[in-house]
């Protein structure tokens, strides 16, 4: 095996004799001269290869791109010696980058030596000093995103029910924001710069956000959205009444910002009814009887279904037959997918498809709108036609991933399906989480072996490959089977 060969040996001599002479402690100057010199000349790959230009005979410099470039300086006789004999010859540039990475690495080790985390650097490589070094970075990034996060989160109401509305100032505090509630308020931080638009958060008791309100200067408040850019969950509602009341808000478009209750139409059936005849309600419905992870997320669906369970025993007849007949799906079609995305990794296409169901008849079946009505018989067999299609979706081959919608976060939503359309399963026999789990490990295998394939011909693991382990991992907002 040919051996390599560093023509400047002292140039990394006096490099790391720089570096210890900046220390007083022996354990850090022991390691600095020799573990770091030692990984210097044996892994450091920013260098330029020595050999003999084939035209002229001299010798050249060989960069990383293969080009050719002439030689300043005399190569000693040893060299000369070890590129006759196929050894590989280098010059290791010891520039801004290796100083760099050095001195975070050194600094690192001092302060674990000062803490006393550590007491002995003799089998610290270098490869595991830089290791800690970027953890310790990470961990300093994420304390001061932390603190610029808080202060940028500054408290402008307390409802009486313990929930709290916070205004966002800064731009680390959106960013958190839209990432914990899934939606784009991070692009909204130019207009909270210039004065032209106020962001505000409400959080409950354990500080997590529910809601995010846009308001302008001027006192009108434009958008409502709940997780994903979807309906706010009833029970926060009384409180984002109250704020804006008190801050003595207008709000754009109620309808669509749901601050209108649900509860307000039980007493007023015949409003409903108009609703859903005069206005046009039952073709809203007829539109949106299939619902994927986006159709479900709409504002004006969610409240028109909350406001018809809420009144349903208060519902003519021909009225809910009305209701089902906009709702029912076609003949025999329960499900539909649609393919949104395809992952080419190492040889294996695995495909990503959105998965359509009737949710809003499923949910209103679930909140028993229908019962001892003439459609009772037809709804249930359509929710079952409907979960035992998933089910099925559920056993096909592992390289078809499939989202059904939003996760479950942290609270089960046993009556309410349009929150969590993957709670269509929670009552099937079929375990869904040992069947994830066992479809995953059947797609990892096949992709570690195709992994394995591809490193015996030297390739490096491709971003398709780094995106389906992040997708299996779970993609953050959507249920994956």
């Amino acid at each position: 095996m040919p051996t390599r060969n560093v023509l400047n040996v002292s140039d990394v001599d006096h490099f790391v004799d720089a570096f210890a002479d900046q220390t007083d402690h022996p354990e850090l100057k022991r390691w600095l001269t020799r573990n770091v010199r030692r990984w210097i000349l044996k892994h450091y790959d920013r260098a330029d290869r020595i050999a003999r230009d084939p035209a002229t005979g001299e010798f050249a410099v060989v960069d990383t791109n293969g080009r050719l470039q002439s030689f300043d300086g005399t190569v000693p006789a040893w060299c000369a010696a070890a590129i006759e004999r196929g050894d590989e010859v280098v010059r290791l540039r010891l520039g801004a980058t290796l100083r760099k990475r050095v001195g975070r690495a050194a600094a690192t080790l001092a302060a674990e030596l000062q803490s006393g985390q550590l007491r002995n650097l003799e089998r610290i490589t270098f490869e595991t000093a830089e290791k800690k070094a970027k953890a310790h970075r990470r961990l300093l990034y994420a304390k001061r995103r932390k603190s610029r996060v808080e202060k940028g989160t500054v408290p402008v109401f307390q409802a009486a029910t313990g929930e709290t509305v916070v205004v966002l100032t800064a731009r680390e505090s959106l960013a958190d924001e839209g990432s914990r509630m899934a939606h784009c308020v991070a692009t909204y931080d130019r207009w909270v710069e210039s004065g032209e638009s106020k962001i505000f958060s409400l959080r409950d008791r354990a500080g997590v956000p529910r809601a995010t309100i846009e308001a302008d200067h001027r006192g009108t408040v434009w958008q409502i959205k709940g997780f994903a850019n979807g309906a706010v969950e009833p029970r926060y509602r009384p409180a984002l009444q109250n704020f804006i009341r008190g801050y003595r808000y207008v709000v754009e478009d109620d309808e669509a910002s749901l601050l209108t209750v649900p509860e307000q139409l039980r007493s007023d059936p015949q409003k409903l009814e108009s609703i859903l005849v005069d206005r046009g309600g039952l073709a809203f419905l007829h539109a949106n009887r299939f619902g994927g992870y986006w159709a479900i997320r709409d504002s004006r669906l969610d409240l028109l279904l909350r406001a018809i369970a809420a009144t349903a025993d208060q519902l003519s007849e021909p009225a809910l037959a009305a209701v089902f007949a906009a709702l029912r799906p076609g003949t025999h079609t329960y499900i539909r997918t649609r393919r949104i995305a395809v992952f080419p990794a190492y040889g294996l296409a695995i495909s990503l498809f959105d998965v359509e169901m009737p949710l809003p008849l499923m949910y209103l079946v679930r909140q028993q709108v229908f019962k001892h009505r003439r459609s009772t018989h037809e709804a249930k067999a359509i929710y079952r036609a409907a979960e035992a299609a998933v089910v099925r979706l559920a056993l096909a081959a592992p390289n078809r991933l499939f989202v059904l919608g939003p996760l479950c976060h942290g609270e089960p939503w046993e009556n309410n399906l349009m929150e969590c359309p993957a709670d269509v399963l929670r009552r099937s026999r079929i375990d869904v989480v040992r069947l994830r789990n066992a479809r995953h490990a059947e797609l990892r295998q096949a992709m570690n072996k195709a992994q394995r394939m591809q490193i015996v011909q030297r390739s490096q693991p491709s971003k398709a490959h780094q995106a389906v382990r992040e997708l299996l991992d779970g993609w953050r907002g959507l249920y994956v089977l």
